[in-house]
């Protein structure tokens, strides 16, 4: 009964919001605030992501996508929320953003569809911004959970290899090489 109030408290502060964003947003923020971690802060948050996103309000936005996923890791909305921080963090080109929650999914569900897919992009990410070693640690987990399809195995282990020359590890590069092609 108590979840079913608060969920019906939240369900009416968000229609609210539609209407008047700027106030009821700061009273969607209080419930989540003060909602803590039960089911009443989880669905504030909830509510704050999804409303913020329909009034393009993007602060706000990452801010409570933040939130949920960090203090709600099991949430039913947690995977929907990374998938709504990446397409954001795509559209307005911040591709730092986009790598982080790329990697985040694929971390938290290994087994989506998606996740190999995300892991590839976040590291080819990582080497245009220079992040070699983060990268390659990319590479590395999808060769590791067999997410990596047969015929891109050649196309990732030389990009770990040339990864590995770009910090000036020459020596890890043969290796990396020799383990993975013969």
């Amino acid at each position: 009964i108590v979840r079913s109030a608060e969920s019906k408290v939240v369900s009416t502060m968000t229609m609210a919001a539609m209407d008047d964003w700027e106030n009821k947003r700061e009273e969607l923020m209080q419930v989540a605030d003060k909602g803590g971690l039960s089911d009443m802060g989880e669905q504030a948050l909830n509510a704050l992501i999804i409303t913020s996103e329909d009034q393009n309000d993007l602060p706000t936005l990452y801010d409570a996508g933040n939130k949920l996923i960090k203090s709600f890791p099991k949430s039913t909305h947690a995977k929907n929320t990374l998938g709504i921080l990446i397409n954001t963090s795509v559209k307005i080109g911040q591709l730092r953003l986009v790598a982080d929650y790329m990697e985040q999914f694929a971390q938290r569900y290994p087994k989506d569809h998606n996740s190999a897919d995300f892991l590839m992009q976040a590291a080819r990410i990582r080497e245009g911004m220079g992040q070699y070693t983060r990268a390659n640690q990319d590479y590395q987990r999808l060769i590791a959970h067999g997410r990596l399809p047969a015929e891109q195995l050649d196309e990732v282990v030389f990009a770990m290899a040339d990864n590995m020359q770009q910090i000036g590890n020459k020596d890890a590069a043969l290796r990396t090489m020799r383990t993975y092609l013969g």
